[in-house]
């Protein structure tokens, strides 16, 4: 039987190895769009995709993780706290679907671009969909399953492109293949779940009330944290700088990316977090998980942000050619706040497990609407400058607030000098299992 370090260390590598392939393939198709639609038409492309993200967050309305910690502290009901689950969540797609249709038609965007965004939006569903499976592969820590379900989406989707460039489709068809991707992702994860998880969806009053009431506080901050990195992008396209949608968006795709490593080990960490302090909030083997976790976050975001800080310029060349040339000084600037996102993952899902969902709210309210009246003030003379400076100060203000409350609850500062002996740990500890000894870490 496995030991819970290596299925955590399997599951996190099983990850990151999928989203290696899966980004590769994302590059290689964003590659083509960038070269193929240019800055401003990118930039709208760019623009639907932030409406998905906002209106998808308000499907999942924190529900993904809370259904998470729930089955894992209750692994006897869990068929039916995750088959409840589904119908919330299906339930509150289709709501926010019909709203994102009825906000669409109310932007002050041009016709075309309203077209694109209606088409855009029923993407919301098959992401619900997709996400609800996606929760049976982390509550039993299978993430295998879930990057197959990923690889065949992004193989499909590239496919698709290629084939809309070569035959000179317009814009419309990339949007739709966001749709198209996201469906087949969810029929195949739909497959894979079934031998892992039966469901139940007899509706339960209770557990649908405990899960839509613990799921408040924690779907506000999704919400406001998809409204935090989609309307710096508004903004740009409403003054006036559809090209500038287009080069900063590029970067914060990079970024996007980059930080979903971090998402990976944390949403690996989460059942264990919350089980660990189901009965205490500060027990002695939860201080050793935290502690290793922030040095392996801090060794991780580290070797990001100077991958991209000294190698931007190659990268945009690749991905968008000359006429995003400008993007590279964006990537190198943005990068800064890639390395705090590291840390701010390791808090935030920490003061989930401690069920400090409100908390979190109270923070991210400020520091999303300070976000937005520094982007409101500053873009419009600073361009994208603006709007990447504004999110390094304000996810630094963050990571300094999600830190105390963290040591309020459980009287715990991890040691910022112990990362070197961590690397120096995992180096020794993955040497040995690669010559053969497999002799469970301490």
């Amino acid at each position: 039987m496995q030991s819970l370090s290596h299925k955590i260390a399997f599951n996190t590598l099983v990850q990151i190895f999928a989203k290696i392939f899966v980004t590769a393939i994302n590059l290689i198709t964003t590659a083509l769009l960038t070269r193929y639609l240019g800055p401003s038409s990118f930039g709208d492309y760019l623009i639907a995709l932030g409406f998905i993200t906002i209106f998808n967050t308000s499907a999942d309305w924190g529900t993904t993780l809370i259904t998470v910690r729930e089955a894992s502290q209750n692994r006897k009901q869990e068929n039916q706290i995750i088959g409840n689950s589904f119908l919330l969540r299906n339930s509150l797609a289709l709501a926010s679907f019909l709203i994102a249709l009825f906000v669409c038609q109310h932007t002050p965007y041009n016709q075309s671009l309203r077209v694109l965004i209606t088409v855009a939006n029923f993407a919301i569903l098959s992401l619900s969909l997709k996400t609800s499976f996606y929760i049976i592969f982390q509550t039993k820590l299978k993430f295998q399953n879930w990057a197959a379900s990923e690889i065949v989406a992004s193989i499909i989707n590239l496919f698709l492109c290629t084939f809309f460039i070569l035959s000179k489709f317009p814009l419309l068809y990339f949007i739709l293949s966001i749709f198209l991707t996201h469906t087949v992702a969810a029929l195949f994860a739909a497959i894979l779940s079934r031998s892992l998880l039966k469901l139940n969806l007899t509706p339960n009053p209770k557990i649908l009330k405990r899960l839509f009431k613990e799921s408040l506080p924690m779907g506000a901050v999704l919400f406001l944290y998809s409204i935090y990195i989609t309307f710096d992008k508004f903004i740009l396209k409403a003054v006036g700088l559809s090209a500038a949608v287009g080069i900063y968006g590029l970067a914060y795709r990079i970024r996007d990316v980059s930080i979903q490593p971090a998402a990976y080990f944390m949403n690996t960490l989460l059942p264990v977090f919350s089980s660990e302090l189901k009965s205490a909030k500060s027990s002695p083997r939860f201080k050793i998980l935290y502690q290793k976790a922030f040095d392996i976050l801090i060794l991780m975001g580290l070797a990001i942000f100077l991958f991209y800080f000294f190698f931007s310029s190659p990268i945009f060349l690749i991905l968008g050619g000359s006429k995003f040339a400008p993007s590279s000084l964006a990537l190198r600037l943005i990068s800064f706040s890639i390395f705090i996102s590291f840390l701010n993952h390791l808090t935030g899902y920490t003061l989930i497990s401690l069920r400090q969902q409100k908390s979190v709210l109270k923070i991210n309210i400020f520091t999303v609407f300070l976000n937005l009246i520094l982007n409101l003030l500053l873009i419009p003379r600073f361009s994208y400058y603006a709007a990447i400076f504004n999110l390094t100060f304000t996810e630094f203000l963050n990571l300094i607030f999600t830190s105390y409350l963290i040591y309020n609850k459980t009287k715990f500062i991890p040691k910022i000098t112990s990362f070197p002996r961590t690397a120096i740990f995992l180096f020794k500890k993955y040497s040995q299992f690669l010559k053969g000894d497999k002799k469970r870490p301490i």
